[in-house]
């Protein structure tokens, strides 16, 4: 970032990008009508293409989803943690807990019941949808945990309610619209601060502050995507990122392909196969993409673009290096954002910027308290 941007003696770096206006309404009022306007477009595939969304399908499904909640018993202000891999319902869940009025927080699926159980506790989660496979860790971590109500399942099961099979079953009625709030004071998330001064702390977002970081990060010179882009679905939901992510991607009406993890070189095969244009990744991947031989097996000519965050790239393995690794690239760009801030910077679309993490967002300030060089 240029120190030279100090627009005053104040020490406050303002955006040289035009500033975004911010309706005042729900982050799912603006869904709805996002969803409403893409119709049919595919907005969804599951790595293996057997399953798919389009964005009536997420609205539909949603509002499924929410009357089946309120069914049983969510209440206007609950907490409701999602805790799992990447998966191509998990769009249609969050957004229908939405619609139903709760709160949602994020889960790491690789947790153990005692971690898990600590963001439920410091959430007061009442609500908590996990995978099949991680279904006996969710009754250790809840057990006996104060406000508690129930535990849910992505897949159908016999062993507690599934969204699948509420979604399959509900026939929407008890869903009558979003609930009335006040965006500004109504909490939508609650993220975890990374726990560098002591445990993680909850971060409270409301309706509109996330509104605001998705209306920001789909400005022309930071995400905005053609509907014809194909995304790769990989940095993960659980992590506030890969959910802001997810939801810049339905706001624009782009198709992502979901892949469930990193561990393996599925990622690699979806990019092949679905024909990805852009990638999102955290800094190992494209580290991986230079150092692993089994890379050149596969055909990635698709990408035009990878975003990259969570950590700097090395000087080693910078944006240029990169590019002149895979000339079929036309821009390579580092994403700078915090939990409680969500996206700060980003370096402009279309442009590659070795070793930078570009300028600050619209409508975002950033004061320098400390400067290694003078100012």
């Amino acid at each position: 970032m240029d120190i030279n941007c100090l627009a005053s003696e104040d020490k406050i770096l303002r955006s040289p990008r035009a500033a975004v206006d911010i309706p005042n309404i729900s982050v799912t009022e603006f869904f709805t009508m996002a969803l409403e306007k893409y119709d049919e477009k595919l907005l969804v595939v599951s790595h293996d293409k057997s399953r798919f969304y389009t964005a009536q399908n997420v609205l539909l499904s949603s509002r499924r989803f929410a009357s089946a909640l309120i069914r049983r018993g969510l209440k206007l202000g609950d907490v409701f943690c999602i805790c799992t891999a990447n998966n191509i319902d998990y769009a249609a869940a969050a957004l229908g807990a939405m619609n139903a009025g709760a709160i949602i927080t994020l889960g790491k699926p690789m947790d153990k019941a005692e971690e898990l159980r600590f963001r439920l506790e410091q959430t007061s989660s009442v609500y908590l949808l996990v995978e099949k496979k991680n279904l006996d860790k969710a009754k250790q971590a809840t057990k006996n945990l104060p406000n508690f109500q129930e535990i849910l399942v992505f897949e159908k099961s016999e062993d507690c309610p599934s969204f699948l099979k509420l979604v399959e079953e509900d026939d929407g009625s008890a869903f009558t619209g979003s609930p009335a709030i006040d965006p500004k004071e109504t909490p939508l998330l609650l993220t975890f601060s990374s726990g560098t001064t002591g445990l993680p702390k909850a971060i409270v977002h409301t309706h509109y502050t996330f509104l605001s970081a998705v209306i920001i990060a789909t400005h022309p010179t930071v995400w905005k995507f053609s509907q014809d882009d194909i995304v790769l679905g990989m940095y993960p939901f659980c992590h506030v990122g890969g959910f802001l992510f997810l939801f810049v991607d339905l706001s624009q009406g782009v198709t992502l392909s979901v892949v469930p993890s990193y561990e393996s070189d599925l990622f690699l095969e979806v990019i092949e196969k679905h024909k990805v244009s852009v990638v999102l990744g955290a800094v190992s991947i494209v580290y991986r993409l230079l150092r692993d031989h089994k890379v050149h097996q596969y055909n990635l000519t698709s990408v035009k673009e990878i975003l990259t965050g969570g950590a700097p790239l090395n000087q080693e393995s910078n944006e240029q290096v990169v590019m002149n690794a895979f000339p079929f690239l036309r821009s390579l760009r580092q994403v700078y954002g915090l939990s409680e801030v969500l996206v700060v910077t980003c370096v402009e679309k279309g442009k590659t910027t070795p070793n930078s993490v570009g300028k600050l967002t619209s409508s975002t300030e950033l004061k320098v308290c400390f400067c290694l060089y003078p100012c």
